[in-house]
C-alpha cells in the first residue's frame, strides 16, 4: 500500500478531510491487509454471482470484478467524512462497504429489466430495496413501473441510468454482500464514454458536460428506438399472420365452390369457363392490403413511450401491404435540444472498470465511488 503521503496526494484528499474522517492511517493500513487476504475468499463468490445471474433468459452479458484496494480505502474515508454516524472502521467494513463484490447484468430492450428483477428477488436475499437511477425527463409510465416493483427512484443528475441490486450471499458459514448493476447496452455505451471523459476530476467541466448530457440524450433515444423496432416486428408478424390465415380462407372458399359447380347441370363449356376463372383467381398474387385492417390511428404508436423529438408520419391511412410498409423519419437535432457487450462468456476478473456514477452518493461520490463500472 502506498504511503500516507502519496495516498492523499493520488487521491486528492486533503489532511484536514482525513482528520475529519476521525481514522488512523494505521487502521487503514489494517483493513487494506484484511481485505487482501479475503480476496481469495470473495472471488468464487464473485463468478458463482455472474454464473448464476446469467442464467436469466434476458440477460445478454456479464461482467464482474473485486473492489479495488487502493480504492476501498478511498471510499472509507470519504464515507466517514460525509457520514460520520457510520463510522466505518476495521470491524464493520464488510458490512458497511456493500460493493466489494461487483457484478453487472446487462440486456438489450429496456422492458427486460423487469424479468432480471424477478429473478434477482427470487434468486437472492435483498439487504435493502433496488436503487432505480433515472434521467430527468424519463416518462411518469416508467417511473410508475419502478415504484410499483418496489424500487426506490434517485433522478441522477448527470442522466446516469441503472437498477443496483445489494444481495446477501451465504456460499460457507460467512456473509458476503455483492453490489448488482443492471442496464442496458445502450446505457452501459454512455456510462462507460462518460466515465473515462468525466472521471476522476472533470465533474465540473461546463463543456464536456453539455456534450454529454446530449450523448445522453441520443443513449436514451436509442434504447426508446430499439423498443419501437421490437413492438414493430410483433405487430408486422402479426398482421403476416391474420394476412395468411384470410388467404387460407379464400382458397377454401374457392375450392368449395368448385365442388357446388361440379353439382350444377350446366354444358361443358360453361364449366370450362367458370373453372378458368376460378384457377386464374388462384393462381393470381392477391394483393393482401385490402385483407388487413389499418393501424388504428396512433393506438400502436401511443403503446409505446414516444421519443421526444421525433416525429412520426401520419400512419394512420397506412395498410400493411407486401410493398407497403410506413418509412419512418429519423430524428433531428436542434439547437435548441443543446439545453435540455460481449455475449455471455466470462470475461477476466479485471474487466469491470469502478463504476463511479452510484445514485446513492453525493455529486462526487456519484464520479468517484460507485466501483461497478
Amino acid at each position: 500500500m502506498l504511503s500516507k503521503k502519496e495516498f492523499l496526494k493520488k487521491y486528492r484528499i486533503s489532511n484536514t478531510i482525513f482528520r475529519k474522517s476521525g481514522l488512523r492511517w494505521d487502521e487503514l493500513e489494517i483493513i487494506s491487509n484484511d481485505y487482501k487476504s479475503k480476496i481469495p475468499d470473495y472471488l468464487p463468490t464473485c463468478k458463482g454471482i455472474s454464473e448464476r445471474l446469467n442464467l436469466s433468459n434476458k440477460v445478454h452479458s456479464i461482467k464482474f470484478r473485486l473492489k479495488d484496494t487502493e480504492h476501498l480505502i478511498e471510499k472509507i474515508i470519504r464515507k466517514n467524512c460525509d457520514e460520520p454516524t457510520r463510522n466505518i472502521n476495521f470491524t464493520n467494513y464488510t458490512e458497511e462497504i456493500t460493493d466489494l463484490i461487483g457484478v453487472r447484468a446487462l440486456h438489450l430492450f429496456k422492458d427486460e429489466w423487469l424479468d432480471i428483477h424477478n429473478y434477482i428477488k427470487k434468486t437472492w436475499t435483498l439487504k435493502e430495496k433496488p436503487i432505480v437511477n433515472i434521467r430527468q425527463g424519463d416518462s411518469e409510465n416508467y417511473r410508475k413501473a419502478f415504484e410499483e416493483n418496489d424500487c426506490i427512484i434517485n433522478e441522477h443528475k448527470y442522466g446516469y441510468r441503472s437498477i443496483h441490486y445489494v444481495v446477501q450471499c451465504n456460499p460457507t458459514k460467512e456473509k458476503y454482500y455483492a453490489e448488482i448493476q443492471v442496464r442496458t447496452i445502450f446505457e452501459e455505451g454512455w456510462s462507460e464514454i462518460d466515465h473515462k471523459i468525466r472521471y476522476p476530476y472533470e465533474t465540473d467541466n461546463a463543456i464536456l458536460n453539455q456534450f454529454l448530457i446530449i450523448f445522453n440524450r441520443l443513449a436514451g433515444s436509442s434504447d426508446e428506438m430499439g423498443s419501437f423496432i421490437k413492438l414493430l416486428k410483433f405487430e408486422l408478424a402479426e398482421r403476416e399472420f391474420k394476412s395468411e390465415g384470410k388467404i387460407e380462407e379464400l382458397s377454401r372458399t374457392i375450392d368449395e365452390l368448385k365442388n357446388k359447380i361440379k353439382k350444377l347441370k350446366l354444358s361443358k363449356p360453361d364449366l370450362d369457363s367458370i373453372y378458368t376463372s376460378l384457377n386464374t383467381i388462384t393462381n393470381i398474387n392477391v394483393d393482401i392490403s385490402n385483407l388487413i385492417e389499418p393501424f388504428d390511428d396512433q393506438s400502436f404508436l401511443d403503446s409505446i413511450k414516444i421519443i421526444k423529438n421525433l416525429e412520426f408520419p401520419d400512419i394512420s391511412n397506412y395498410y400493411i401491404g407486401i410493398n407497403d410498409i410506413p418509412r419512418i423519419t429519423p430524428p433531428i437535432i436542434l439547437d435548441s435540444d443543446v439545453n435540455d457487450v460481449t455475449k455471455k462468456d466470462e470475461p477476466k476478473d479485471d474487466e469491470i472498470e469502478d463504476d463511479e456514477s452510484d445514485g446513492e452518493d453525493d455529486d462526487k461520490e456519484n464520479k468517484d465511488d460507485d466501483e461497478n463500472k
